[in-house]
């Protein structure tokens, strides 16, 4: 798990989904949101989350978002 002060949510889940680790990539997304991270808008077209978009919690977490699935 990455952990440290000043890691931001949506950051982590970039590097988790990087190394193929997708629930872990969702915890952070989570925690993202919950942090108010300002960079969870660009989730939807962010390169390393693309291979989140098949998973059924990446839409739910779009929708959380109130963005378009």
């Amino acid at each position: 798990m990455i952990s440290g002060k000043w890691t931001g949510g949506l950051v982590s889940a970039r590097q988790v989904r990087f190394r193929n680790q997708s629930d872990e990539a969702f915890e952070w997304l989570d925690r993202a949101y919950a942090q108010r991270d300002g960079g969870r808008i660009g989730t939807k077209v962010e390169p390393l989350l693309k291979r989140l978009h098949k998973d059924p919690r990446y839409a739910a977490f779009l929708k959380k978002l109130n963005l378009p699935t």
